[in-house]
């Protein structure tokens, strides 16, 4: 058995993952394509560390600041 490191967006990409965003303030989840992503933060030289993500994402439904991004392997848009 091997782990796979996840640490940016570029990882989850290449091993097939998505990232799972969570609403700590209504509880709404969106299930973003990885690939597509990378390629938004790379176009303006943004970070593509997970860790960082969760920092500057805001939910469509309520606005809320508070979101937490995992791994996941959901499909894209569920």
């Amino acid at each position: 058995m091997s782990f796979k490191r996840l640490e940016t967006v570029d990882d989850l990409a290449r091993y097939g993952f998505s990232l799972r965003v969570v609403c700590e303030g209504c509880d709404h989840v969106a299930v973003l394509d990885a690939r597509e992503l990378a390629d938004r933060l790379h176009a303006k030289r943004a970070s593509r560390r997970i860790g960082n993500l969760a920092d500057r994402m805001r939910c469509s439904m309520c606005g809320s600041k508070q979101v937490t991004a995992l791994p996941s392997q959901a499909e894209p848009g569920r």
